[in-house]
């Protein structure tokens, strides 16, 4: 019996191939600015959709470090090389070395679907995980950097 499972980095080309074919019929039908905005705008509310469906799941707080941890957890075979650089319940910092998805968006000329598809997807999962963390990301692997650099903080509520 073979293992038919799909990887994560898989799943997600099959995903970004669907997409762009849909955002190539809407450019030509509606223009290249609305179609973008409405990819966006569609991947923003998936993507909150995503965050409060894990903060649900979790069983401790939503904080920075255990957004961290599930980010970890995506990492799966190798997709992303997470490096803690430091974290306590209030931040949590660290770098992305590898990632296997920004490689396959590359490899499939789709950086720009990669960017909204993956990289835009962190704040906003973020946000639905816990809407009082914020991500600051001066740079990504997917614009060309040799790293990922995430910084998230937890907000003093009130």
């Amino acid at each position: 019996m073979t293992d038919n499972k799909v990887s994560p980095v898989e799943k997600r080309l099959i995903e970004a191939k669907i997409v762009r074919q849909i955002l190539v019929e809407m450019i030509g039908e509606i223009g290249e600015e609305k179609a973008w905005e409405i990819l966006d705008r569609t991947i923003t509310k998936l993507s909150i959709d995503e965050g409060i469906e894990y903060a649900r799941n979790v069983s401790c707080d939503a904080t920075p470090e255990s957004y961290m941890n599930l980010m970890m957890d995506w990492s799966e075979d190798g997709t992303l090389e997470i490096i803690p650089v430091s974290v306590s319940l209030k931040h949590a910092h660290f770098r992305i070395n590898r990632c296997r998805y920004a490689e396959m968006y590359q490899q499939a000329g789709m950086t720009d679907l990669g960017k909204v598809l993956s990289c835009g997807r962190d704040g906003t999962v973020c946000l639905g995980y816990n809407p009082n963390i914020t991500l600051n990301r001066a740079q990504t692997i997917m614009d060309g950097a040799a790293v990922c650099d995430f910084h998230l903080k937890l907000t003093e509520v009130g």
